[in-house]
């Protein structure tokens, strides 16, 4: 069989974009250490002459459009050129919603939101009710006219739409501007060597931060449409600082430590690029610590490989960036995303969810949405297990990222008592028709349900095997955000767990790179109360992150080694039932059936919490309490008691065990057939009032159901965070009132959110304003050390870019010794208007003046009749001058 042969075949049975363009033959294919296809080792395919002819004519493509939106293939900076999406949309469709609206220019906040969506545009109606929003309005590659990139500010040579992850995350960093921004990837090398500061900074620090159009946008909403735009700006400074700690001695590794968890707390302003920062700490001779910290909105996983890698060859090149071709665009993989069909993808994830009933909640349903810094419980897999699942992958044709995916449904099915979990997973999101995609920048992963039914009668193969069916059917729709996928899906698309791989391209090094030693080092905060991640290698690992919050570290180890019995019971026997795999530890399993039932749990019989596969659950965990008796039941109650070959009743209630052995039973009842999952079905109360009444009609509007019911929850209803960001919007322009973001969460039902409209907020919500003690030094906020950084690095005279000038016209005489004193008594007044900002300890701390020194003087300068200043007195300035504002922060 030839290749032009193998092409011919698979062009008549798949999908056309899943045809590939060319053919190698290959005796056997490169894999990475836990199975997958390794593309770095892939050779590259041979030319169409060399080939006989054996790729595929190139498709056609869609006509090429400058952003600026003038017509004809036009070339933008450094003769980029991006791919036309189509006619003109507006902000709806161009991946905006209510929440990018809602989050529009102060200048906005008086307007109802009908008011920033003007009408039809391109004959399209924008009058459309919130059915038909809740359906989702794809995002669309929409080019801007120059007009409308000169809105966004001088500076901005262009301007592209959010991708679907992109948009939740702008949500989520905007969802509470004064918790923790968790969504920060850091990176941390230790540099060990002759190091040329200047090479290893500035050059590369730029390229990475800066110098990759991925990294370098501000995340901002159009002023005129009020779109969610990611701005591309012309000058973009490169944030690189160095720290010299080499007078710390031993201390300088802790001290390197603490300078890096601060980094990876303070906040970036979405808003400003660049996304990225880079700070080198001197820790002795020849000895460095290099902190490269970015935002997730503008990198994945794959990406951070890919920046390390150019930052060690422009090292090995001196500091030239030219050494390295240009930046391919994330733009490119935006246009990508604008072809696919979301109709199809949509239809593709309600029919893989069809039937699921609820939630999969591994934490319990209140849990605070805290931002806290993760920890974790580590498993290196030794020699003979890895061996043993290598052997199992290779028999069944499966990944090891596929047997993780069914372990962790199993733990997961014994952690909820369910039967049909669903968790979430996340996938590179990089299409292999993308040319070079392997090597571009950007958000590009996902994040998407799988879904697993858990058969005890089934073996695990055949589970096993079904999530491999699953994720293979599931390729082509795996760029729809996951808001649009539970939109389609429903509340059963909804779960708080996630597994992921990290199998990322290789960072190492070229010749004369960076002389990194030991491991890299990322940090990061819990963005799921239970993360599971597979780490690649010769000896693979799992690491399990978790909030500490929500579980302690007993726990976090004890699903660990559940979770490696699994696999050994996967491994073992893949043909035996799922019921037959035992989660518990010999001591777990002595205390939950014997040891625990002679403190007489209930009276002389003994007791057994079990879960859906008949199965002692773990301590902690939540199931069905079975007694074990011979007395009078009904006989659909009784069944044989795995334990003892005697019968055993059950009683309809959940229980579980404590850790010191007490039975605790839980409020909620299982049915005759089989446990309760959470019931979504509503209680349908009538509004009482004119606020619920209207709120109702906005909820019903917004998640495009027939009817909502007054106690009905928002989330439960199959809301998200966008939707919820159009609701708020919505009630901002219906009833003229305002409700935060937080509030929605706390209080989602109807009820609940017209009690906090009518102020019926409980007053132990709202904490008292009292006097705090200041500190001997007071530090600056996130944007004050933003601006002070700024203004250090810019030439002297610079700087009027961060000058907020007022210019008032008075007519009449004016009483300039009381304008005087009335600027003064304003500065009294306002602390920040009488603040200044010296050097301390390698940065800056705020001191605020005091009487004379902190009020402003009043200088005047004469004007002509036609405008322009005539010589005035030396005393004389053009503008008053407040400390704030003095050079080198001295008073003026």
């Amino acid at each position: 069989m030839t290749e032009a042969d193998l092409l011919e075949h698979a062009a008549g049975r798949l999908p056309e974009y899943m045809v590939p363009s060319a053919v190698v033959l290959l005796d056997a294919l490169p894999v990475t250490a836990n199975g997958k296809l390794d593309r770095a080792r892939c050779p590259r395919p041979a030319t169409p002459s060399r080939c006989g002819g054996a790729r595929r004519p190139p498709r056609r493509r869609p006509p090429l459009r400058r952003v600026r939106g003038r017509a004809g293939p036009a070339r933008g900076r450094r003769g980029r050129r991006v791919r036309r999406a189509g006619r003109r949309l507006d902000h709806g469709d161009a991946g905006g919603d209510g929440g990018a609206a809602a989050r529009g220019r102060p200048d906005h906040a008086g307007a109802g939101l009908r008011a920033r969506h003007p009408g039809p545009v391109g004959g399209r109606r924008r009058d459309r009710a919130g059915r038909r929003r809740a359906a989702g309005d794809e995002p669309s590659l929409a080019p801007l006219t120059g007009a409308e990139l000169a809105e966004l500010g001088p500076d901005v040579v262009d301007a592209w739409p959010l991708s679907p992850l992109q948009q939740g995350l702008l949500f989520h960093a905007g969802y509470d501007e004064r918790a923790r921004d968790v969504y920060l990837v850091q990176t941390v090398l230790d540099l060990e060597g002759p190091l040329d500061v200047a090479a290893a900074a500035h050059r590369p620090g730029r390229r990475c931060c800066t110098g990759i159009p991925a990294c370098a946008p501000g995340f901002r909403p159009h002023p005129g449409t009020g779109r969610a735009v990611q701005a591309v700006e012309r000058r973009v400074p490169a944030p690189f600082r160095e720290a010299d700690l080499t007078g710390r001695g031993a201390g300088a590794a802790a001290a390197a430590d603490r300078l890096a968890a601060a980094d990876l707390a303070e906040r970036f302003d979405l808003t400003v690029p660049p996304l990225g920062r880079m700070l080198l700490a001197r820790l002795g001779a020849d000895r460095y610590r290099l902190i490269l910290t970015l935002h997730h909105i503008v990198v994945d996983g794959w990406s951070v490989p890919v920046l390390l890698r150019e930052l060690s060859a422009i090292y090995a090149a001196r500091g030239d960036a030219a050494a390295l071709p240009p930046a391919r665009p994330f733009s490119d993989h935006l246009a990508w995303l604008d072809r696919q069909d979301r109709d199809a993808a949509r239809t593709a994830w309600r029919r893989a969810l069809d039937g699921t009933t609820g939630p999969t909640l591994a934490a319990p349903a209140d849990a605070d949405a805290s931002d806290v810094p993760p920890e974790h419980a580590t498993a290196v897999l030794d020699p003979s297990r890895a061996d043993a699942l290598r052997t199992l992958t290779r028999r069944h044709g499966l990944t090891l990222n596929t047997v993780l995916l069914g372990a962790w449904a199993v733990l997961l099915g014994s952690l909820t008592g369910r039967r049909d979990v669903v968790f979430g997973t996340t996938v590179a999101g990089r299409p292999p028709e993308l040319p070079g995609v392997e090597d571009m920048v950007g958000l590009f992963m996902n994040t998407v349900p799988v879904r697993a039914r858990l058969d005890p009668a089934r073996p695990a193969a055949a589970l096993l095997a079904d999530l491999a069916e699953q994720r293979s059917g599931l390729i082509a729709h795996q760029h729809l955000g996951l808001a649009d996928i539970r939109r389609a899906a429903g509340p059963g698309a909804v779960f708080d767990t996630i597994v992921v791989s990290q199998d990322y391209p290789d960072a190492a090094a070229g010749p004369g790179g960076l002389p990194v030693t030991g491991q890299v080092t990322e940090n990061s905060a819990a963005h799921y109360p239970l993360g599971l991640a597979l780490l690649p290698g010769d000896r693979p690992a799992l690491r399990l992150e978790y909030r500490p919050d929500l579980f302690d570290a007993a726990t976090a180890e004890a699903l660990v080694g559940r979770l490696l019995r699994i696999l050994d019971g996967f491994a073992a026997d893949a043909g035996r039932p799922l019921a037959a795999l035992d989660v518990l530890t010999p001591a777990e399993r002595r205390a939950v059936l014997t040891e625990w039932n002679r403190g007489g749990a209930a009276g002389d019989a003994e007791v057994y919490v079990l879960d859906d596969f008949l199965r002692p659950v773990p301590p902690g965990v939540t199931g069905e309490l079975y007694v074990a008796a011979d007395g009078p039941a009904a006989a659909d109650l009784v069944v044989a008691c795995p334990f003892t070959g005697g019968r055993m009743r059950r009683t309809g209630d959940r229980a579980y065990w404590t850790t010191g052995g007490e039975l605790v039973r839980v409020e909620g009842r299982t049915s005759a057939t089989g446990p309760s999952e959470p019931d979504n079905a509503t209680a349908g109360r009538a509004p009482a009032t004119h606020a619920e009444e209207v709120l109702c009609g906005l909820f019903a509007e917004v998640l495009a159901v027939e009817r909502v019911g007054a106690d009905d929850s928002f989330f439960a209803l199959g809301g998200d965070s966008l939707l919820a960001m159009w609701l708020i919007a919505r009630i901002r322009a219906v009833l003229d009132a305002e409700i935060a973001i937080r509030d929605l969460f706390a209080a989602p039902t109807v009820a609940g959110v017209a009690r906090l409209l009518a102020g019926e907020r409980a007053p132990a919500e709202l904490a008292p304003l009292t006097a705090r003690p200041r500190p001997d030094v007071v530090p600056l906020s996130s944007a004050q050390r933003r601006m002070w950084f700024l203004n250090r690095l810019e030439e002297s005279g610079a700087g009027a870019g961060y000058v907020v000038p007022v210019a008032l016209r008075l007519t009449g005489e004016v009483d300039v010794p009381a304008l005087e004193a009335a600027l003064g008594d304003v500065a009294d007044r306002h602390e920040s208007l009488r603040t200044r900002f010296p050097d301390h300890d390698g940065g800056a701390r705020q001191e605020i003046l005091h009487g004379a020194a902190g009020r402003p003087r009043l200088t005047v300068a004469a004007v002509a009749p036609d405008g322009r200043s005539t010589p005035s007195p030396p005393r004389s300035r053009a503008a008053s001058t407040s400390p704030a504002n003095c050079p080198g922060g001295r008073a003026c």
